[in-house]
């Protein structure tokens, strides 16, 4: 299994220079457009790339990586359906709890603010493109990528090690210094959900919450006083994580069997190989010297 580990690991870091690459051309495509004149058109660009960057390097790593074998399905299964409710719960709590330290980390970090352009004037249309561009194609692209690709192949070596390892690259392909920890932290979530519940969806769902709530609270800012924009704030910190210590405390044994070790043979370290590692510290490189705050 720890050769298998090797492969795949190696074929992710190929997958993610691809997408690297990919990200490079289409920042300098962003970075040519103006504004101004084409609202629009950059949040429909900003849709069709969220899809290429994530789908294209997703169907590379299949492709070569191939269909998982019968031992390596069985290592990266679940023990034991779990029932829609605990799904539901699962997904929705982390949902909870990922946005909720989102709102905390942006009051400490406030250059990860994302600027939404919205307003009581936006139209119609244009909340539809946004939807689309900013909460929909991510949450799915991404967690098609770094959990059905990545994260479950890399489980071969451990669920536990690839949910660490795909958050780490979920984190560096966000390219920036100051959105790593809470990307991150992110995918870590995204990843126990993705495991926890045995499909992908779940996480995609938990994903597009995060987004979506993040855009309604950027259509609340706009027309709410500050007052009442900050009570806001407040009563749903305090719910939301509220709503997460829940879920700790009902779910422990859930998670346990979820991520019980199948294969004491397997070596978690194997997923560290020489590829990845120079893969992740070229794009820690490029995001340290992209800027003050990457």
């Amino acid at each position: 299994m720890n050769k298998v580990a090797i492969r795949y690991s190696n074929i992710a870091a190929l997958a993610l220079v691809v997408q690297g690459a990919m990200y490079v051309v289409f920042s300098m495509m962003m970075t040519s457009l103006s504004p101004d004149r084409t609202g629009w058109l950059r949040f429909v660009l900003l849709a069709v790339f969220s899809v290429l960057l994530n789908v294209l390097p997703a169907v590379l790593m299949h492709c070569i990586a191939g269909k998982p074998g019968d031992n390596e399905i069985r290592l990266t299964r679940i023990p034991e359906k779990p029932k829609r409710s605990d799904k539901a719960t699962v997904t929705a709590g982390s949902a909870a709890l990922v946005f909720a330290i989102g709102l905390l980390y942006e009051k400490v970090f406030p250059s990860v603010t994302s600027d939404i352009p919205v307003s009581v004037d936006t139209p119609i249309y244009m909340h539809i493109l946004m939807i689309v561009s900013l909460c929909v194609a991510p949450a799915v692209c991404e967690e098609l990528l770094f959990r059905q690709v990545i994260a479950s192949h890399l489980a071969v070596a451990g669920k536990t090690s690839a949910v660490i390892a795909s958050a780490i690259l979920f984190g560096l392909a966000h390219f920036s210094a100051a959105m790593f920890p809470y990307a991150f932290f992110a995918g870590i979530l995204f990843g126990w959900v993705y495991f926890r519940n045995g499909n992908v969806k779940y996480s995609m769902v938990a994903h597009f919450i995060c987004n979506f709530t993040s855009y309604l609270f950027a259509c609340a800012k706009e027309v709410m006083t500050d007052g009442a924009y900050s009570t806001l704030e407040i009563v749903t910190l305090v719910a939301f994580l509220a709503a997460a210590l829940l879920l700790s405390l009902i779910d422990t044994r859930g998670t346990s069997d979820a991520f019980k070790r199948s294969d004491e043979h397997a070596d978690a370290g194997a997923i560290i190989t020489p590829l990845l590692a120079i893969y992740a510290a070229g794009v820690t490189a490029i995001i340290l010297l992209w800027g003050p705050n990457g």
